[in-house]
């Protein structure tokens, strides 16, 4: 039995505003405030222990440590801005004890394994502090930023005495020191990298490309090994082609990268994150560091990348993809495939709107959770305005004679859809689960049980064809001599799919009620959320399920789910109709004067040609350009505030933005100015004193 506390609901706030601190130092410091405000912790008892949880705080947990609510926001910042400080003040402080221990997270591991796990420390606040932050750099709306994680933990558990102390408010200061971000006249979006034998059947698809505006460049393996572009650096082959990378982002503008090739072709790197070994293509995409300088995933300059001390940032710097092509004909299937589905604009046609799903028990032996259905349940609801078709092992749709499961399976997909999603066992050429609570019965049916490679190589769904997401094991483990189950399904030439996302290796896994909340559960769910969050390519999708997967307080559990989520897809393939920028907002409204150290508030609005829900950031025409404040909806008033430190005239623009990325011109200035107002020495001397309180720290 559980019983419940009594729940108070109060609203989460968050007020930011930029406000710069002149005479600090010759490049002015920033600072940005968040008040963030939490419900009272519900306190739910079940057997020996108890669960606490809180509103505003469903961020998932760390494994192998209390079951403590946690929430995550992200700031940007123009690539290159150094976050100097975060600090975090809790406030309104209450104390509770508890009529049993607190829960433990449950235990982690791998399909077949359980990974190392550390157990909560004894005798100590858990987590210990109130606020954790993280840096890096990465893709947000196809702008390349520098990301602030901010972690904050409202409730501290004291194990000794059985009580928890936990924050209704919590007010965090980050102190940073913008850089200026530039870029114009770029001549490329597009990067494909391919060996030269395939160049001849690619060239098809980059005119494709040209043809719909995407501004697409080939350059072969030989091109950059040859150094014909730019110089060649790195120290072998995969660092090569991650520095040629970097530079054609950064000479060329390139955006999002296709690599073509299998791994006897096109170099792969072997990834080592809790001493595994793993294929990794993030090691390609993830360019930069917080700061802007190149991430080798080696700083330790060891023959081992990708290892828990190597300094991975892991947030995607590119949209990327690869085709693991291992022939030309290989080549040619997939460029007819994506040049038909864009051009027939296939993701407009109804059977687009189906999703497809595939799930029983995983582990019957833990009777708390059906987890494979769980997982698709999940995504169901994500997908919610999807035609759900759901193959599980409780609907008897994997375990038939007459038709067979895997001839359900079949004809789901041959049928049509978008998405088709499976949580579950997985094998080089094998998918299965079980049946509900009996892991003597292996599905789907027929005997012995389980979607063989032979089996997806009789889809016949022709043109309809469904994005994959599969968090199963080594469903793109392509480095093996033998076909992977997810390459299969993508060089069908007759069917199977148009792109698939799943592990490299074995993947992790967390047991009980935090199953869909961690590890390669929540990245395959993170696909999903991009999707409806307005990704409207797979290279947008897999970016946005990374980076925001990653937070403060990752373990090498995480790293290693991380590391190894693969894309097979054309980053760039349309799975949306291009959607229209918002109109330009008229200048925005407030005083057009004022006196300096005074906050001052500002109103925007527009409107949006489909009606999307819109994003707005302020250009406050002091350096600092306000992070998006959103969603809303479209023609309601956006409500933003900023103080000017200094004396001077000032030209306050916004912009906005939809919710697939497209933004709005710039509108036109409203000119601001701040007369000189008098400053006691007092004054001074307190921001000589938090200058130097920052810069000690």
């Amino acid at each position: 039995m559980r019983t419940k506390g009594v729940v108070t609901v109060i609203a989460v706030s968050v007020l930011l505003s930029a406000i710069p601190i002149h005479g600090w130092s010759p490049d002015h410091l920033y600072k940005q405030h968040l008040s963030l405000h939490f419900s009272p912790p519900v306190i739910a008892q079940e057997e020996d222990t108890v669960l606490v949880t809180v509103a505003e705080a469903t961020d998932g947990v760390s494994q192998g440590q209390y079951l403590l609510p946690t929430a995550v926001h992200t700031l940007t910042f123009p690539l290159g801005t150094e976050i100097v400080s975060v600090s975090c003040r809790p406030r309104m402080l209450t104390s509770i004890r508890l009529p049993a221990p607190l829960a433990a997270a449950p235990g982690a591991g791998v399909r077949t394994s359980c990974l190392p796990q550390p157990e909560p420390a004894a005798g100590y606040p858990s987590p210990g502090t109130w606020c954790a932050h993280r840096t890096g750099a990465g893709m947000v709306d196809r702008e390349r930023c520098t990301l602030l994680k901010i972690q904050v933990f409202p409730v501290q558990y004291h194990s000794a005495d059985r009580s928890i102390t936990w924050s209704s408010q919590m007010d965090i200061t980050v102190i940073y020191r913008p850089s200026v971000a530039t870029s114009s006249g770029f001549p490329y979006d597009f990067l494909v990298l391919a060996p030269s034998i395939y160049a001849h059947a690619l060239q098809p698809l980059v005119d494709h490309k040209n043809q719909r505006d995407i501004a697409t460049v080939l350059v072969t393996l030989e091109d950059v090994m040859n150094g014909t572009h730019f110089p060649v650096q790195g120290a072998d082959q995969a660092e090569h082609i991650k520095y040629f990378i970097k530079n054609a982002v950064e000479s060329w503008g390139i955006t999002y990268v296709l690599a073509v090739g299998g791994s006897q072709i096109f170099p792969v790197r072997y990834a080592h994150p809790l001493g595994s070994r793993l294929i990794s293509d993030l090691y390609y995409a993830d360019l930069y560091h917080a700061d802007g300088s190149f991430c080798t995933w080696n700083s330790d300059r060891d023959p081992l990348f990708g290892e828990d001390e190597d300094g991975v940032d892991l947030f995607p710097d590119v949209y990327f993809g690869r085709l693991a092509c291992r022939t030309e004909e290989e080549v040619t299937v997939m460029v007819d495939k994506i040049m038909d589905y864009e051009t027939a604009e296939r993701y407009t046609q109804e059977w687009f709107r189906n999703l497809v799903v595939m799930a029983g028990d995983c582990f019957p032996d833990h009777p708390v959770l059906v987890e494979g259905e769980a997982a698709v349940l999940a995504a169901m609801d994500i997908m919610h305005d999807f035609q759900s078709v759901p193959l599980l092992a409780s609907n008897g749709r994997l375990s038939g004679t007459s038709p067979t499961g895997v001839e359900n399976i079949l004809e789901a997909v041959n049928q049509g859809c978008g998405f088709f999603y499976y949580s579950g066992h997985g094998m080089q050429s094998k998918w299965f689960t079980y049946a509900v609570n009996d892991s003597s019965i292996v599905l789907p049916t027929p005997a012995p049980g389980g979607l063989l490679q032979t089996d997806v190589e009789h889809l016949d769904n022709g043109e309809r064809l469904p994005v994959v997401v599969a968090d199963c094991c080594v469903p793109c483990r392509f480095d093996d001599d033998r076909d992977c189950m997810g390459w299969s399904w993508m060089v069908h030439p007759t069917g199977g799919s148009v792109a698939l996302f799943g592990g490299t290796t074995l993947t992790p896994i967390s047991f009980g009620d935090q199953f869909t909340q961690t590890l390669i559960i929540k990245l395959a769910l993170n696909m999903f959320r991009a999707f409806q969050q307005g990704a409207q390519n797979p290279g947008q999708m897999w970016c946005q399920a990374i980076s925001d997967y990653v937070f403060p307080a990752l373990t090498g559990r995480d790293y290693y789910a991380l590391e190894q989520w693969q894309p097979f897809a054309d980053p760039t393939l349309a799975l949306a109709a291009p959607s229209s920028a918002p109109y330009q907002p008229v200048p925005p409204s407030g005083p057009a004067q004022g006196r300096r150290g005074q906050p001052y508030s500002y109103t925007a609005s527009t409107q949006d040609p489909e009606g999307d829900s819109l994003y707005y950031r302020f250009d406050w025409g002091d350096g600092a350009v306000g992070r998006w404040l959103g969603p809303y909806a479209s023609g309601e008033t956006c409500t933003a505030v900023h103080t000017w430190n200094a004396t001077g005239s000032y030209s306050l623009r916004v912009q906005a933005r939809d919710s697939h990325g497209v933004r709005s011109q710039w509108s036109d200035p409203l000119p601001v100015s701040m007369p000189y107002t008098h400053r006691s020495l007092w004054s001074l001397v307190y921001d000589w004193v938090m200058l130097w309180l920052t810069q000690v720290r």
